[in-house]
């Protein structure tokens, strides 16, 4: 092999490994990881008269271990399916999330039904979990006006969680409600241990919360708009 040949193979590899480092996918990080162990191995088999028979041997060890951590997300993957809410949840608020992580967060929470009326959130209150609507609407009331409407998708309560501080509204049933209801303590611990699955679970309250600004800036445009029309 010639010797431009070869020192391509050596940075290729290196390039591949700091590639890996900026991937927040694990399963795309793994297969880096074993492209990058690839190149490493031809690298130290053809660098010197005799190969390097160490790193060589570390490299085809870490690669064997990625493959079958692979392996392993492809067979949790097909073993794990969704249906009904489950689905309509990580399709429309969990889908940077891979399934088994997102089984970890679903399994934590609890699924609760509430009648029309009931006062989920209370204006000044503490927050100690975090609420996830599953099926149906409640209002945002501040002051008996209703601020915003909620409905399933939509988190309650996550600017409290993302804060700690009081809630700034009440939050009421439009209707019958279903919905999953986190511990505060609990959730945090589980994010904790996963820092790539607490940075997908903060990005996503962190849209939510993102929607909500842009609808009240364009909300609180719109009369000024109206009166230079009317100008």
């Amino acid at each position: 092999m010639s010797s431009l040949i070869l020192n391509y193979s050596g940075h290729l590899a290196y390039t591949l490994i700091f590639c890996s480092f900026l991937v927040r996918k694990m399963f795309w990080l793994r297969i880096l990881s074993i492209t990058a162990g690839i190149f490493a191995i031809i690298y130290n088999y053809n660098i010197s008269a005799t190969p390097l028979w160490t790193p060589i041997q570390w490299n085809g060890l870490f690669m064997a271990t990625n493959l079958m951590h692979i392996l392993l997300l492809i067979y949790n993957k097909r073993q794990i399916r969704f249906e009904g809410h489950q689905k309509f949840l990580y399709e429309e608020v969990f889908r940077s999330f891979s399934p088994v992580n997102f089984k970890k967060v679903l399994d934590l929470g609890h699924l609760r039904t509430s009648p029309k009326g009931f006062q989920m959130l209370e204006k000044g209150q503490q927050m100690e979990g975090l609420i996830l609507i599953v099926e149906g609407e409640v209002s945002i009331m501040s002051d008996q006006m209703e601020l915003a409407v909620l409905a399933a998708g939509k988190f309650v309560g996550e600017m409290s969680f993302l804060t700690d501080e009081a809630t700034r509204a009440s939050v009421v049933a439009k209707e019958e409600i279903r919905y999953y209801v986190w511990d505060k303590e609990q959730l945090q611990a589980l994010l904790m241990k996963d820092a790539a699955m607490n940075s997908q679970f903060i990005g996503a309250l962190g849209r939510q919360v993102i929607n909500q600004l842009m609808r009240k800036s364009i909300s609180e445009s719109k009369p000024n708009s109206d009166l230079k029309l009317a100008a």
